[in-house]
C-alpha cells in the first residue's frame, strides 16, 4: 500500500494475510491519512515464491466522524 504509486513496489507498504478467506484489511482511527489517495495491490504468496502483483486498487479515505462499516 502506498500514497504515492510511482513509488518501487519494495518501497510500499506489505501486509500478510495467511488466511487465504481473508476480504478485507482493517486500519485504527489515525493509522491512515484523511481525505487522502491510497493504492494497493494484491500478489498470492506460495511455496514457489511470489506472484505477479495485480494493478493498482485505487482508494480514498474520508475525514474523521462516526464509524462508517
Amino acid at each position: 500500500m502506498t500514497a504515492d504509486p510511482s513509488k518501487p513496489i519494495e518501497q510500499w507498504q506489505a501486509f500478510d494475510v495467511s488466511d487465504p478467506n481473508t476480504k478485507k484489511i482493517e486500519f485504527a482511527r489515525g493509522e491512515l491519512e484523511p481525505e487522502m489517495p491510497y493504492y494497493v495491490k494484491v500478489a498470492a504468496i506460495g511455496p514457489e515464491g511470489e506472484g505477479v502483483s495485480s494493478e493498482s486498487i485505487p482508494f480514498d479515505t474520508v475525514s474523521g466522524g462516526d464509524n462508517l462499516s
